[in-house]
């Protein structure tokens, strides 16, 4: 994410919470076209340090650059639920893919651009709340970004609901954001970040007549329909998303320990993450 009103570029590695921070500045802040947008297209995300030194040279060095870090031994438990990957195999044998290996080895080099770090600052997924406060000090800027507590919402929330909550958003959002172009009103669509889709569905449920010519394509509008009217419970199988239970039990765990030393050490050096699971061998 590139903001040259508040001259930031926000270098976003999947699954580690940085989308609640773009969400919230864009509805208040940034009403000028993303630039990524004329390299990827719509919604535009996760570019690396390496990515926007390629497409915007310099541009680095001139803004103030940050990033989100969250435990890597986390992240893969949150990457396995939100690919979908649980329906099919099961951890022990995900966690020794290809695809895990890959997504530790491109996190390890997500924030470093010819071998250097190219962020100034992180901000923790353990730690968001203070982080975030002391984010927007630096930028200047004021987000109603609603404070949650990570272990209730890792509790709380089912990966299967929220995964399919991402993918509805960024529909609704792209069609919200094409209602205020052209009426001017801006519709905000509440948090669900307490693990209740309620609200949210209400809300799409609401203003679906408003924003229904505005979707990307007749796809989005037909998909979104059948999310707010299905009858999916809210609450359908609430997992234990404590991250150590995934570890805990593998028969392979020394390995898997070694795994990651190899794939993501810049990662556990630069959050200080307890990269030898102790009390888990």
């Amino acid at each position: 994410m590139i903001s040259h009103k508040h001259q930031f570029i926000f270098i976003h590695f999947p699954r580690t919470g940085g989308s609640v921070f773009e969400q919230a500045y864009r509805r208040i802040y940034d009403t000028e076209n993303d630039p990524r947008e004329e390299i990827m297209g719509e919604n535009p995300k996760h570019f690396s340090a390496s990515d926007y030194e390629k497409h915007f040279p310099g541009l680095m060095e001139q803004f103030y650059t940050f990033g989100f870090l969250r435990n890597p031994y986390e992240l893969m438990v949150s990457i396995y639920f939100n690919s979908m990957s649980y329906k099919d195999i099961s951890f022990s044998e995900f966690i020794v893919g290809d695809s895990a290996r890959s997504k530790l080895l491109e996190y390890n080099e997500f924030f470093f651009c010819n071998d250097s770090l190219a962020v100034k600052s992180f901000l923790s997924f353990e730690n968001y709340d203070k982080d975030m406060v002391s984010l927007c000090s630096t930028l200047g800027i004021e987000l109603p970004v609603r404070k949650f507590n990570v272990q209730e919402l890792e509790e709380k929330y089912s990966d299967l609901d929220f995964s399919e909550y991402q993918r509805i958003n960024e529909c609704v959002e792209t069609a919200l954001r094409r209602y205020e172009e052209k009426t001017g009103n801006c519709l905000i669509a509440p948090s669900v970040a307490d693990g209740d889709y309620t609200a949210y569905k209400k809300f799409v449920s609401r203003h679906i007549d408003k924003i229904g010519g505005l979707f990307l394509n007749s796809y989005q509008q037909k998909i979104t329909q059948a999310y707010i009217c299905s009858e999916q419970k809210e609450f359908p199988s609430k997992r234990e998303l404590d991250f150590y239970t995934y570890y805990r039990d593998l028969p392979n765990l020394s390995s898997i320990i070694e795994l990651f030393g190899q794939s993501c050490p810049r990662i556990f050096e630069l959050g200080k993450y307890d990269f030898e699971l102790h009390g888990f061998k």
